[in-house]
């Protein structure tokens, strides 16, 4: 019989591979491979409710909350809970940490109830209790096990930048006549998810008529800024886009995607699925790229320099 224990003691493992394994080697169907994994008893344990079809994450509690553990769950939630991993990636995008307030804008699950779809904050209820991110103040902070560069100073740089990126892109579409003044708000509620931008638009091509009222369009956007633009940082925004696509009764609505830089196959992708990507050089002028980066450095700098500070008064 296949030592399906000492499988799962190399390492955690999810109940699909274990399955095939055992269907493999002893050459019995899924449902018996099913009742051996739900005999298994301690050490080995297991997590379930977080993965995709049903599945559920095995270990040895020997090594519960270790690195070990931490970087086999990472690896689960990369390949069967990417709501999750989306989560941890984005804090992981912000240096290790993210602020209460915008958490959900970087993810794809909404704030409020909508069926089919675990809301953020039972989401974050229950990466807190693995461990895998913990509450500090305003923020939210990934363990120290998962995010390689961990840099606070970095995170509330950009955190300064995102909030200039979204008033700078609100005077462009003001100026251009695409949404209305006074209207904007910053990573607020549309469609039940968070963005970091939502505004009301009037232009004709947008608005809808529902028994002779008006119903304006939205603009919408999210901002991603001064770190590495791949597939897994912007799997949030195109997922929170489809989801709207399938909802029937929303409104019309125009999603933006403004940033500093994109590889070549994404925005090649993001363009076919009619996306507006907003180069922040392109919308705002040339240069401005490299004003981004200089402020970035010089509020980064400026937390490295006061937190030297503060350690010397500390050690007083």
């Amino acid at each position: 019989m296949y030592d399906i224990k000492k499988k799962i003691e190399e390492g955690p493992k999810l109940s699909r591979e274990l399955i095939d394994l055992i269907v493999e080697n002893d050459k019995v169907t899924e449902a018996t491979a099913r009742q051996r994994l739900k005999r298994m008893k301690a050490p080995i344990k297991k997590i379930k409710g977080l993965f995709s079809d049903n599945q559920s994450l095995f270990y040895n509690e020997k090594i519960y909350k270790k690195p070990e553990f931490y970087d086999a769950l990472i690896e689960a939630f990369k390949l069967s809970g990417k709501k999750y991993f989306a989560i941890i990636n984005s804090i992981i995008y912000h240096y290790g940490f993210l602020s209460k307030d915008r958490l959900a804008a970087f993810s794809f699950n909404p704030i409020n109830s909508l069926k089919g779809h675990k809301r953020i904050d039972t989401m974050i209820k229950e990466l807190i209790n693995l461990g895998v991110i913990y509450e500090e103040g305003s923020y939210y902070k990934l363990n120290s096990s998962i995010v390689l560069t961990e840099n606070f100073s970095h995170f509330k740089s950009l955190e300064v930048v995102e909030n200039f990126i979204a008033e700078q892109f609100n005077d462009w579409s003001r100026g251009i006549g695409l949404t209305s003044y006074d209207s904007a708000k910053y990573y607020s509620e549309f469609g039940k998810f968070l963005w970091a931008y939502v505004s009301p638009s009037y232009v004709s091509t947008l608005v809808k008529y529902n028994k002779e009222k008006m119903v304006p369009g939205f603009v919408v956007a999210d901002i991603l800024i001064g770190n590495k633009n791949n597939m897994e940082a912007i799997v949030f925004f195109l997922n929170k886009i489809e989801v709207l696509k399938s909802i029937k009764t929303m409104p019309t609505f125009l999603p933006f995607l403004i940033t500093d830089v994109l590889e070549q196959d994404i925005f090649k992708m993001l363009k076919e699925k009619g996306i507006i990507i907003g180069f922040v050089d392109k919308m705002f002028g040339v240069g401005y790229i490299e004003l981004i980066k200089s402020l970035i450095n010089s509020i980064t700098n400026a937390g490295a320099i006061l937190k030297k500070i503060l350690m010397r008064i500390w050690n007083l």
